[in-house]
């Protein structure tokens, strides 16, 4: 098999060898057998100095496209069992529509306050005399033991002012919630996006740095019509589907 390099181009030769081998793989070319050819064998296709042609594996080494065995050589790494997310919206992740949190570990219950410029943005203008700061909520979906999904929600406190001691201390969401149906969520505005994960969210879902994520952003409404609770739920691109079922009349 021959791999073109253009040495004329101003794209980097590690950066046009990485993405002729992931073509090649995706077209049959390479890994046929689960094994793709050496730095040696690649050096002869390409013509790349070694160096390049190391840059260039090692860096699908660290996006989990490649897995080197010590002593055998260079495999496509396994890809993992991809978990289906069906009827997929905007309630999926939120912690005020959950009818139970005692499934749900929370890694982190924090109250924010000062400099949440963005939240306040987020959230619009408040109460006057009531308490500003926000209660955020991180915690990790796994299955099989390996995570799928990062997640932080974020409500502000006016509205439930107990949250974070409920939480901790482990309370149902029906004695939570209980009284507050006018804060309740019951529209939510959705956004999905692709993009690069944060250091934080690549150590979380155990992935390499900059790996690309499927990030959820949810706006959750009350019936009273304020903005009750924030989501972002950042999901590996590589093990989860996004299932919708629809119909039409």
């Amino acid at each position: 098999m021959v791999i073109r390099i253009d040495k004329h181009s101003n794209i980097p030769l590690y950066a046009q060898l990485k993405d002729a081998l992931v073509a090649g793989i995706r077209a049959g070319r390479l890994g046929a057998d689960g094994r793709i050819p050496s730095e040696i064998e690649i050096c002869d296709m390409t013509l790349l100095s070694r160096p390049t042609v190391r840059q260039a594996v090692a860096e699908l080494v660290a996006e989990g496209v490649l897995v080197k065995v010590k002593g055998k050589g260079t495999y496509l790494a396994e890809r993992p069992e991809s978990i289906e997310l069906k009827g997929f919206n905007g309630f999926q992740f939120s912690v005020l529509a959950s009818d139970s949190q005692e499934t749900r570990e929370f890694r982190s219950i924090d109250r924010i306050e000062g400099e949440s410029d963005e939240l306040d943005r987020i959230f619009g203008q408040m109460p006057l005399s009531t308490d500003k700061a926000y209660a955020r909520m991180t915690w990790v979906i796994q299955e099989k033991d390996a995570p799928y999904a990062h997640c932080v929600s974020y409500v502000p406190l006016w509205m439930f002012p107990n949250l974070i001691d409920d939480l901790r201390l482990g309370r149902r969401m029906l004695d939570i919630t209980a009284n507050k149906y006018a804060f309740l969520p019951t529209r939510t505005h959705l956004r999905l996006e692709v993009r690069s994960a944060s250091p934080e969210e690549s150590e979380s879902l155990d992935i390499a740095r900059g790996q690309a994520v499927i990030v959820a952003t949810s706006d959750l409404s009350s019936r009273s019509g304020n903005l009750c609770e924030h989501v972002v739920a950042v999901l590996r691109s590589d093990r989860c589907a996004i299932v919708q079922d629809a119909g039409r009349n």
